[in-house]
This record gives structure tokens, C-alpha cells and sequence, in this order.
């Protein structure tokens, strides 16, 4: 039978299929076709097992959902890529029939970011959970771990809190983007919270804040011991 020839494949219907419905071999009309890629993408769910990386098709079905989903919303995090970039970029964290949690780094400015997104195919819908810059200012990670500056300043000279001085960061982001293929990359020094930033002031990873609240509870632990 030829293509444009094949008719609907999803129960009940005996529409024509569309020129590019197509799913894994399966023929779909134009208004069944996200309903086919969801069936499709949930089947390939069930057959992951606990601790298995997801296969390839599984990852063509993830872009071919979130294309559908995007259509009609977009969540900030996103704005400005593709679901093929998406999908390539993406950090699946959870993977289950009703949800899918993953996470893309984006490099807005200088110092970047992590977007957590939570896409329900029960509602289909995808949400931007939260959102966290991969490194913290010392004035940040002090209020964060409820510490003054100056005790973190103390943390980072003692090694106890690790740090890299901010023209480190941006230097190393810079090379990313020519290293990407960027033909011009602009320097984003000045916006928004990093204008008056000093080049040479330390900068602290995310991962710093639990790592240290664990390191606070042991030496808690060990004063209460002696």
C-alpha cells in the first residue's frame, strides 16, 4: 500500500493518515498523531527497567512529546530552543508512566543556570519547577546556610567551603561558547545581579550548600561526642 494511501492506524478511526504521521512503522491522521506518540512513548516506559539509560527511540519519542506539548505552552526555561536541542540537552532524572523530571543547564550569562521541569503526560503538560545558578556569590551562600560573610570568606581560605574566583568562571565559559561554535560570543559581564560584580571576587558551586550543611551536622556531631 503506499503511503499517502494508508489510513489511520488509532482505534476507531479510518482517516487518511498524514504525510509525516508516522510512528515507529504505525500510520496516524493528523489528529491522532500526538495521541499515537504518547501511546508509543508510555509502552517504551514500561519496558525500562529500574537503572537502564533510556534507549534511543525512547528519547525520539521524548522530543516528539515535548514538540506537541510546546506547541501550546512553554515554560521560561525553554524559551529559545528546539525540542531537538531540548532533548539532546536534557538530564533525565525520573522516568515514570504518569511523569518525566529532567533538567537543562542554560548559559544565559556568564555563570549558568539549571532549569528543573516536571512534565506530566496524565495532564499533558510540562512545568518549570525551579530554577538555580550553578554557582552562588558568598553573600548568597551565606544566606543560604544562615552564616555571615565573613565566616564564609574564612570557610573558603581555610578550604573547608570550596571556590573559584569569578574571572575563572567567565573565562571558562567563554571558550565554551567558541569551542561551540559560536562565531561571536558577547561578553554578558554586566546583566542583571553581576553588574558590579568584581571580576576577582570568588564564586562558590551550588553543590557547596549540602555539602557543607553535612560537614556543619559532623562537627555538631563531634562536639556533642567529646
Amino acid at each position: 500500500m503506499a503511503i499517502n494511501e494508508r489510513r489511520c492506524e488509532w482505534s476507531g478511526c479510518s482517516d487518511p493518515a498524514g504525510p509525516a504521521e508516522f510512528v515507529y512503522g504505525r500510520a496516524y491522521c493528523p489528529q491522532h498523531y500526538f495521541s499515537g506518540v504518547e501511546s508509543a512513548l508510555i509502552e517504551e516506559i514500561r519496558e525500562l527497567k529500574e537503572g537502564q539509560q533510556p534507549s534511543t527511540k525512547f528519547r525520539n519519542l521524548f522530543k516528539r512529546y515535548l514538540e506537541g506539548l510546546l506547541r501550546s505552552k512553554t515554560p521560561p526555561g525553554l524559551a529559545m530552543l528546539t525540542p531537538s536541542q531540548i532533548e539532546s540537552r536534557s538530564i533525565l532524572s525520573h522516568i515514570s508512566e504518569e511523569n518525566i523530571e529532567f533538567s537543562i543547564e542554560r548559559h544565559g550569562s556568564f555563570v549558568p543556570e539549571t532549569y528543573y521541569f516536571q512534565l506530566s503526560i496524565k495532564d499533558r503538560e510540562i512545568d518549570q519547577v525551579s530554577c538555580e545558578p550553578d554557582y552562588l556569590t558568598v553573600a548568597e551562600f551565606a544566606k543560604r546556610s544562615g552564616l555571615t560573610e565573613r565566616k564564609v570568606r574564612m570557610l573558603i581560605k581555610r578550604g573547608e567551603v570550596e571556590a573559584i574566583r569569578a574571572c575563572e568562571v567567565q573565562d571558562e565559559w567563554y571558550y565554551s561558547m567558541v569551542a561551540g561554535g559560536r562565531r561571536s560570543v558577547r561578553i554578558p559581564w554586566k546583566l542583571g545581579h553581576w553588574d558590579s560584580f568584581p571580576r576577582r571576587g570568588y564564586l562558590i558551586p551550588f553543590g557547596e550548600i549540602e555539602r557543607y550543611s553535612k560537614l556543619d551536622k559532623l562537627y555538631e556531631k563531634d562536639e556533642k561526642d567529646r
